[in-house]
């Protein structure tokens, strides 16, 4: 959440000079709805029951393999005769779990010993993918060293008749390291800096970082590269060497990707840093496979490298009016964003008759200085209104802490049993498939235990994984089996599911981090509070919820009333939670302070009236749930800083609906109010896949714009001329402010003066008390 009220930037000098001039004369297309029906006359449910809900009980799935060897040879037995079906179309191997063609490893697949009645295929490496230089010496064919591999089986193993699956069974599958391998995250520092990170790795001495370099035109696009979806076609090259855990120093130089002169200038960051970076660990002359990648191309609008006109601050300035409060900064994927700027007004100097002014870049580590020809005390009280805006400005959600191995320990057994050891002579499809046969048949029958909360509010799930895991999450359980879901027994695909269902079942309280033990088939949760106390905060919630829903909505409300009353209610009676704020931002959202635990999750709007973004957006989706409105959480950054709040289905789109940044946090009233991502995307708002599956994120997609508050109020306009009508129509009124957005970029400077010009013939006697700012887009002229 980004608090926006603070951040209205007052015209200054240019328009109060005019003005003083002028006064002597101023879930998704498949989400089932598990509503309280459901679950309102038992306490407990099975696995099975769950899955003949979704109509997936006999669902065709294998469990993964782990730790096979990279030249590992697969069988399959088809009990049907598929002799005239081409090998390659029955079974395959991918690099990227949706298994397109285009990620299909080059393999040497064909018949072997078929009769009439069965079809038995082979499969084996031909080329190694994503090899590190042993790799690419070793002698036979090598799948390589890629962090997860995924066996793709377009038929059914099981009928006597030929029979093609309408979703084929897709099977995980590792080759044995050397040594584990490293868990790579990113890191994005308050300043926009990447950095890359992983833990320390066992046994390790050293390790290496490679980069795989992304395809550009005219230098300017960071593209996606050749990635796992596409085959890891691009060759990786070793790009450094290091000791430690941690490494952003992208132009090999020793400036951690910073373009310096002295230390007072920074002209660009995060400097050379495109494609994929791959980290492996390293003893002697032992070295893991490849770590799961940081892609750079996802991070196009969250980098910033420079300021867009490298000349703006080259010139000297007449004084302080003249200097910019934003400046347009280019980002690695080459968009540019406006930035404000920051301008030290304790550590002033002269040169020459001219003062030297150093300012940086919020939200960069960009700085430098510029001159002014003249400087006294007022331009220094206006540099410090500026400063004193920007100081405010915050943003941030802690999520939960993922602790698991993205790629598991070579440790962990090749078929999971229930002796847990791995038999290298049976290590192989046939035998996996009945392994997972075993587990499921025994793990179906688990009862689940539905609290009452379950019974009164809805369930947001798409799948029986989902459903499953939101009920074990609600019910604050600490050790969740995954036996009886093969598919989530990878962290490619847990790790997915387990942010979605968080984020979107609000009433899952407090989950400061999880584990998947790959040997156990386990996964493990920690949470902020204790279960007694967890579920007391439910029962909270939901009873003040249900209190707000049932004086808000009237049954004859059409949806949009109910979405507009909802929103409402928010901006009159919650306040955003500063302090909770301020103590996530110094800790880089990666936690706080317990006492602000609240201020995160639902409780905090709900209960105590005061939270940070994601309880606003945890908060509108339940109200709007219990109204039975389509919402969603979204997830995402604003001005980069960390950011949640929600979208809305209206018309098969998704809409965006920003409950923090109301009327009373910010200023703006409705700043952000069912408008397209475009609209969105104007106010810097970029989304994560955070809080959707990833296969599903296009799905929420929103074009249309004519539910907009300030488009269909008639608030928003296009250029100069629109504004000065919109303005010299308001003046005619009584009003005491109006609102008004641009729906591109504009020059505050010509703004301004378009401002006085209305004035000077329609509103003269209103200059002594009139007052302009901005914030991004919006205009606020007050009167009053």
């Amino acid at each position: 959440m980004k608090k926006l009220i603070s951040a209205a930037v007052v015209f200054s000098i240019i328009t109060s000079s005019l003005f003083t001039g002028c006064s002597n004369s101023n879930l998704t297309s498949k989400n089932t709805d598990s509503s309280q029906s459901y679950y309102s006359d038992t306490n407990s449910v099975s696995i099975q029951s769950i899955k003949k809900k979704y109509k997936e009980e006999n669902k065709n799935s294998i469990m993964p393999m782990y730790n096979v060897p990279n030249n590992q040879e697969f069988d399959f037995t088809f009990k049907s005769n598929l002799e005239n079906i081409k090998v390659q179309d029955i079974v395959s191997v991918h690099t990227d779990s949706k298994c397109l063609e285009q990620s299909k490893v080059l393999a040497f697949e064909w018949p072997k010993n078929n009769s009439n009645d069965e079809t038995h295929v082979s499969i084996k490496p031909l080329s190694a993918v994503l090899s590190s230089q042993k790799n690419m010496t070793s002698n036979g064919a090598v799948w390589g060293n890629a962090p997860i591999y995924y066996i793709r089986i377009n038929y059914s193993m099981n009928s006597k008749n030929a029979e093609k699956l309408d979703n084929p069974i897709i099977i995980p599958f590792t080759i044995k390291s050397d040594l584990p391998v490293p868990n790579l995250r990113k890191e994005i520092s308050t300043d926009g800096r990447l950095k890359l990170v992983w833990d320390k790795v066992n046994g390790a001495e050293k390790y290496n970082v490679y980069h795989v370099i992304t395809p550009t035109i005219g230098g300017d696009k960071n593209a996606p590269t050749s990635s796992a979806e596409d085959g890891y076609k691009g060759y990786p090259l070793l790009e450094a060497t290091t000791t430690k855990t941690a490494w952003q120093d992208f132009m090999t130089d020793g400036k951690d990707g910073l373009e310096t002169i002295g230390d007072k200038i920074v002209s660009e960051e995060n400097s050379s840093l495109n494609g994929d970076y791959y980290v492996t660990a390293v003893a002697g002359d032992k070295e893991s496979n490849f770590s799961i990648p940081v892609c750079t191309s996802t991070l196009n609008s969250k980098l910033p490298v420079a300021l867009n006109d490298g000349q703006t601050f080259i010139h000297k300035f007449q004084n302080a009016a003249e200097l910019p409060h934003s400046v347009p900064v280019k980002f690695i994927g080459g968009t540019v964003q406006n930035r404000e700027v920051i301008y030290d007004t304790k550590n002033i100097s002269t040169e020459d008759n001219t003062t030297l002014i150093n300012y940086k870049i919020k939200g960069t580590a960009l700085k430098g200085y510029t001159y002014l020809l003249s400087f006294n005390d007022s331009d220094k009280s206006l540099l410090n209104s500026f400063n004193s805006t920007n100081k405010d400005t915050s943003g941030g959600y802690v999520e939960p802490t993922d602790t698991s191995d993205n790629v598991p320990d070579p440790n962990v057994p090749t078929i999971i049993n229930d002796k847990n050891k791995s038999d290298s002579k049976n290590s192989n499809i046939d035998t996996q498939k009945k392994n997972t046969e075993n587990h499921i048949t025994k793990a179906d029958k688990e009862k689940i235990t539905t609290s009452d909360i379950v019974k009164e509010a809805k369930i947001s799930a798409s799948s029986p994984l989902e459903e499953y895991l939101a009920l074990k999450l609600i019910n604050v359980d600490s050790s969740i089996s995954l036996e009886a879901f093969p598919e989530a027994q990878n962290m490619n695909t847990l790790s997915d599911t387990i942010k979605k269902v968080i984020y979107q079942n609000p009433l899952i309280l407090g989950v400061k981090s999880y584990y998947y033990d790959y040997s156990t088939l386990t996964l493990k949760i920690k949470y902020d509070d204790t279960v007694n106390v967890t579920k007391e905060k439910q029962k909270q919630i939901l009873t003040e919820a249900k209190k707000i829903v049932s004086s808000t909505i009237k049954p004859e409300m059409s949806d949009e009333e109910k979405r507009k009353a909802l929103y409402d209610y928010l901006d009159k009676n919650t306040r955003y939670n500063n302090a909770a704020l301020k103590d996530a931002e110094k800790n880089n959202y990666k936690h706080v302070d317990s006492k602000f635990n609240d201020s995160f999750t639902t409780y905090g709007i709900m209960v105590k009236k005061s939270g940070v973004c994601m309880s606003y957006a945890y908060s509108y989706k339940l109200l709007c749930d219990l109204a039975k409105v389509d919402c969603m959480v979204v997830t995402g950054t604003i001005e980069n800083c960390p950011h949640a709040w929600n979208k809305v289905k209206i018309n098969n789109e998704w809409l965006n609906v920003d409950n923090t940044n109301n009327g009373t946090n910010s200023g703006i009233p409705y700043m952000l109010y069912e408008s397209n991502d475009e609209t969105a995307s104007n106010l810097t708002y970029v989304e994560d896949k955070d809080f959707c599956l990833n296969d599903d994120f296009l799905k929420f997609a929103g074009k249309s714009n004519k539910n907009d508050y300030y488009v269909s109020n008639g608030l928003e306009v296009n250029d100069l001329s629109q504004y000065s009508t919109k303005i010299n129509d308001f003046l005619k009124t009584n009003k005491p402010y109006i609102i008004l957005r641009f729906s591109n970029k504009f020059d505050k400077t010509e703004v301004a003066k378009a401002t006085v010009e209305v004035f000077k013939n329609v509103g003269t006697d209103k200059l002594s008390t009139a007052r302009i700012k901005s914030l991004e887009n919006y205009i606020e002229i007050t009167t009053h």
